[in-house]
């Protein structure tokens, strides 16, 4: 986690990964000042099966530029939300629609706010 002068280290800019143009921003506004936390990871597939989940409503994936690996973790699971907000960020809406296409569920694009694309699952 970047340590950012104005938002401090409790900032929203945590990634296991960040992409490199992203890290090279907030290098450059938190004079590459950081914290390494350690946090535990599951996958979607892992989630859905521990806590049981038979029906999601809704699904929010914001994982700062990695939303494509996450959707192609999703392929195998047995449970897909009925709204599905992707974060499309820099990327074209469009193109998380042709991404959802390796699921086995189809989704429509309904709705864009911001960065945020609302998919609506057919």
């Amino acid at each position: 986690m970047y340590d950012i002068p104005t938002h401090s280290i409790n900032n929203t800019n945590a990634s296991l990964c960040h992409l490199p143009k992203h890290q090279q921003l907030l290098e450059k506004v938190s004079n590459n000042k950081y914290k390494d936390f350690e946090i535990c990871t599951t996958t979607y597939s892992s989630l859905i099966k521990e806590q049981k989940i038979n029906e999601l409503d809704l699904f929010v994936l914001d994982v700062e530029g990695h939303e494509y690996e996450v959707i192609d973790g999703m392929k195998d699971a047995d449970i897909f939300p009925n709204v599905f907000v992707i974060e499309h960020g820099h990327r074209k809406p469009e193109d998380i629609v042709n991404k959802l296409n390796v699921l086995p569920v189809s989704y429509k694009l309904d709705y864009i706010s911001h960065v945020n694309s609302y998919f609506v699952r057919c």
